[in-house]
């Protein structure tokens, strides 16, 4: 339970028995109490009374300062009643009904408050307090009788048979017993329950709370215009992009939609009118793009709410594009691998051509229809590339042992002038995840353009292979340097793009489809100057390690491949 509700639970309990006080008060002021209650010791009751008003006036003065603790005193207040209604009883000659029926309500309101193990020692304690004085009143009858001033052993028969014969109120004291158990159960059953629905409430409505913010802040975001409107076409929701496609930035909740888009407010009356699927389309404004209205009734009737979509017609025409994009591209796939065939034909003739004439002009020409019939086969390997870049197998990858066989046959693939091959890992054991097909072809291509265009004139080719964890975020990279003049920095902006390229007999697509390929793997592939001198560096971002070091990186302790050509 809430601990403000607690405390108010208590604040109630105690003017409740405030109450009572009072009216035990006045009857005893009315000078009721020697027909009533008191007539065994009225001096006793009527102090009683006067003291248990007191104690609870202070007590429901320290509920608002809730010093002690909730059960601290609620505990109090249970051993108080105990104590006042024993002794009410004991002044009023006994057990008796009414005042022991006070005392059930007591230990009733008690519970609710109480945790169990204290609900069934204030009700034990109670029980008890009653039957104490049920005795107290039967040896106070029987000693009177007898005359004994003490009990002994010898008077213990005789005691008992005074109780069987006199004691007429033990089944009215059972019978309170037994009520007070009762209702100390019911009440504090009654009350866990209560505590749990309430906390399962709480729990509940948190979780509605956190699934309205959750919605609020999805439909914000929606790069789609969102709007609810009642039956009345009065506005309940709009979201951030509505309000910026329909050029109103007031306030919206309440107002009618007419206020806000009249166009709109037509467009709903007249889908309302005629319940057609489609709508037509509207500008709010003349320097407003032109928006796509659909309606939604969210209860199934049109009579009741109703969800408005906006939708810039712009941007479903980009998205109808990239569909009609994404399907050329499949054709010119398919229409790609269907002149391979041919290509291949061209090719294998021309080569015979030229072994088979000893023209020089024929073996010119046969050399030019066989270099151009190449160069198309690649473009269309490239475009094949390009259609299959999303489909990768990463799997576990020892770098230090592939990188050494990569090295040897790209330096076997290469040919003259032999490229020199530099191998640094670090640590020894790192390992990634990662296509080994794709990494082959991304390497290959980043490797052949270090030889070819990062190398200085008069200089063999040098690259240097670099792989270790970024310390920041632990995660694995390589680095491609070569060691030539660089790149400007007006191409480095270019360079990733498709098609580009300042070779006359380069394609454009290697790094384009190696970007691709690096993405399909969840990696990233960037461009940066040599951070060691001239050069170039292409920088190969992959996924997280599989092992991460205990240490960073040491420059002065890694281990060096130097792979030079024979």
């Amino acid at each position: 339970m809430d601990r403000r509700r607690g405390w108010s639970v208590l604040r109630a309990y105690v003017l409740y028995r405030l109450v009572l006080a009072t009216l035990l008060l006045g009857i005893t002021l009315a000078d009721l109490a020697g027909k009533l209650f008191g007539a065994e010791d009225p001096r006793l009751y009527w102090w009683t009374i006067g003291g248990y008003f007191g104690l609870l006036a202070t007590g429901f003065l320290l509920s608002y300062l809730r010093r002690p603790d909730l059960i601290a005193q609620a505990t109090l207040h249970a051993g108080l009643d105990i104590v006042v209604f024993t002794a009410l009883m004991y002044a009023s000659g006994g057990a008796s009904g009414s005042l022991g029926a006070l005392l059930v309500s007591a230990i009733a309101g008690s519970a609710i408050l109480l945790p169990r193990r204290l609900v069934i020692t204030v009700t034990a304690a109670a029980a008890l307090a009653i039957i104490g004085v049920w005795l107290y009143g039967i040896w106070q009858s029987f000693a009177l009788r007898t005359g004994a001033p003490y009990l002994s052993l010898d008077l213990l028969p005789p005691l008992v048979d005074w109780a069987l014969v006199h004691g007429a109120s033990g089944g009215q004291t059972a019978l309170i017993c037994l009520a007070l158990a009762a209702a100390a159960a019911a009440a504090y059953t009654i009350a866990e329950r209560t505590r749990n629905s309430e906390t399962l409430v709480l729990e509940r409505t948190q979780e509605l709370l956190e699934m309205a913010e959750l919605n609020a802040a999805i439909i914000r975001h929606l790069q789609s215009g969102i709007l609810v409107v009642d039956r009345h076409a009065r506005v309940k929701l709009m979201n951030q992009m509505a309000a910026e496609l329909l050029d109103f930035h007031e306030r919206p909740i309440g107002l009618p939609l007419s206020d806000i888009s009249p166009l709109l407010s037509q467009r709903l009356g007249a889908w309302i009118g005629s319940g057609l699927t489609q709508t037509q389309p509207f500008r709010p404004a003349e320097h407003l793009p032109e928006l796509i209205p659909e309606f939604t009734a969210l209860s199934g009737n049109l009579a009741f709410e109703t969800l408005v979509f906006i939708e810039d017609s712009n941007a479903a025409a980009a998205r109808l594009q990239q569909i009609k994009l994404a399907a050329l591209g499949r054709l010119t796939a398919s229409i790609a691998h269907e002149i391979r065939n041919p290509l291949a034909s061209i090719s294998h003739a021309a080569q015979l051509l030229v072994e088979s004439t000893a023209n020089p002009g024929e073996k010119r020409l046969g050399k030019i229809i066989h270099d151009n019939a190449g160069r198309a086969n690649q473009i269309i390997a490239n475009v094949l590339d390009l259609s299959r870049r999303d489909k990768a197998s990463p799997e576990d990858i020892h770098l230090r042992s592939w990188l050494e066989d990569f090295c040897h046959d790209f330096m076997r693939g290469r040919g003259d002038p032999m490229p020199e091959m530099e191998i640094r890992v670090q640590p020894e054991d790192l390992t990634v995840h990662f296509d080994a097909g794709h990494l082959q072809q991304v390497l290959w291509n980043l490797c052949n353009n270090a030889c070819e265009h990062g190398t200085l004139p008069g200089e063999s080719p040098r690259v240097r292979i670099l792989a270790a964890l970024d310390p920041e975020r632990f995660r694995p990279y390589l680095d491609v340097i070569d060691f030539g003049a660089g790149i400007p920095e007006a191409e480095a902006r270019q360079i990733f793009e498709p098609f580009f390229t300042t070779n006359p007999k380069g394609t454009g697509l290697g790094l384009y489809l190696s970007r691709e390929m690096c993405e399909a793997n969840r990696a990233q592939l960037q461009y940066r100057p040599n951070p060691s001198g001239p050069g170039s560096c292409f920088r190969l971002t992959l996924p997280t390690a599989t092992r991460t070091p205990a240490t960073t990186m040491n420059t002065t302790e890694e281990p060096t491949w130097n792979l030079a050509g024979r």
